[in-house]
């Protein structure tokens, strides 16, 4: 009986062996992926109703020499990190110029 227990034991080592060293034929192509770097100021205030926002980001890529391969999306969000907000601009830069009436407006109109 222990001899068998043993013998089984020592089956199963050796299809263990086996399996290990069975060569793996996977399809590994694998291909340079296009790495993005963006550098965006780290905060943008506007205080004055004649300011122009602006916001230009600088982009570099690894594949890439434009951004025509990219695509754009700023939002104005207010309220949490968790909310989206509203569509701003698919553009690659903000170009906000001043309008007479803005979010930060006084309601005095001053």
């Amino acid at each position: 009986m222990r001899s068998r227990f043993l013998f089984y034991i020592f089956l199963f080592l050796l299809s263990s062996l086996a399996i290990g060293c069975y060569d793996d034929e996977g399809n590994y192509d694998y291909k340079t992926i296009n790495e993005v770097a963006v550098k965006l100021e780290e905060t943008y205030g506007v205080r004055k109703v004649d300011t122009v926002f602006v916001i230009r980001p600088e982009i570099r890529q690894s594949l890439a020499t434009d951004t025509t391969n990219l695509k754009f999306e700023w939002y104005y969000n207010s309220a949490s990190d968790q909310f989206k907000g509203d569509l701003v601009s698919t553009a690659d830069t903000i170009y906000k110029p001043p309008s007479r009436y803005s979010r930060y407006q006084d309601r005095s109109g001053r």
